[in-house]
């Protein structure tokens, strides 16, 4: 399955990819550099103000129920037998990849340029890569920067020392 995963020569339509990858990447599995488009992401773009899980997305579109109906049989995931957790998967995939379709035509009928579809997936996949990654800081640039700002402010607190001793002479001198 690992194999299959890292050899895709297509794009992934996920809902929620940031679960999924960080899910897979812990397992072994590292997709960060395919291609992807997030249904998720996708409704955020459509309208805000929506839930945007997939339970309440498959339940007010599709007024199907199958993930409520999943959950209060079962407890967990693996307590389901294989048929039912099949059909639950299978589901997720056929509705995932029909909300990428009409959401990729409500965006265009909305206006929404597909350049900011793309902008906005790459944008979170670079904030999952952080994550995982983490930040590289330059500790020497920026101890070099704190001593600069540490001396400007120096030359800046001599000037206003200056400037407010200048002030109280010329009002002192004003007044006498």
């Amino acid at each position: 399955f690992r194999h299959l995963l890292l050899d895709l020569k297509v794009g992934l339509i996920l809902h929620n990819f940031k679960f999924d990858y960080q899910f897979l990447y812990h397992n072994g599995v590292d997709l960060r550099h395919h291609d992807f488009r997030d249904t998720m992401l996708m409704h955020h773009l459509f309208n805000e103000n929506l839930p945007h899980g997939l339970d309440a997305i498959i339940t007010t579109r599709y007024n199907d129920s199958y993930k409520n109906t999943f959950w209060t049989t079962y407890k967990d995931f693996q307590d389901a037998p294989e048929a039912a957790q099949d059909e639950y998967a299978g589901n997720d995939v056929i509705y995932t990849l029909r909300l990428y379709h009409e959401l990729k035509a409500e965006l265009e009928e909305q206006g929404v340029p597909s350049e900011l579809v793309k902008n906005v997936h790459k944008f979170a996949s670079h904030l999952l890569n952080t994550e995982i990654e983490g930040v590289c800081i330059d500790l020497q640039q920026v101890k070099v920067s704190g001593l600069k700002a540490l001396i400007k402010i120096d030359e800046l607190e001599t000037q206003m020392h200056a400037t407010v001793s200048k002030e109280i002479a010329r009002i002192t001198e004003d007044l006498y």
